[in-house]
């Protein structure tokens, strides 16, 4: 109750709390308070839009885009789980490796300790696939 009131009060950190707590049992309200704290510039409120996209009901055309594109406006927000996340689509294609550095090294600039692990992991594997390809 607490989130809702303050959010209705114009805290946007509360919206995205209300999101947070309520994502498994109030999907539609959840979205709607995450969308609330991601217009007004909570990262993790867009984050959280990308979750409720992948894991409920809702299913808008071109769903992938979606997710990336509120996982991209989180991480410009500075959310740092969202740049990782993010990350972690682009790492699963050779020809995305370095799209995918580039938001880890961003998540990493942000305080993700995960992302700055990642980075490492990542690059040198980029390196050597790269040896392999010239020999």
């Amino acid at each position: 109750i607490y989130y809702k009131k303050a959010c209705e009060n114009g805290r946007a950190r509360a919206c995205a709390g209300f999101a947070r707590t309520h994502m498994a049992n109030a999907r539609q309200e959840s979205w709607q308070y995450a969308k609330k704290a991601c217009k007004q510039g909570i990262g993790n409120g867009c984050r959280y839009q990308a979750y409720i996209l992948e894991q409920g009901n809702l299913r808008p055309k071109n769903l992938n885009a979606q997710i990336e594109k509120l996982l991209s406006k989180g991480c410009e927000l500075k959310d740092s789980t969202s740049c990782l996340r993010l990350a972690n689509r682009f790492a699963r294609h050779e020809k995305t490796v370095s799209i995918s550095l580039k938001y880890l090294k961003k998540a990493c600039e942000y305080g993700n300790k995960v992302a700055c692990e990642r980075r490492q992991t990542l690059a040198k594997r980029q390196v050597k696939n790269s040896n392999q390809r010239n020999k």
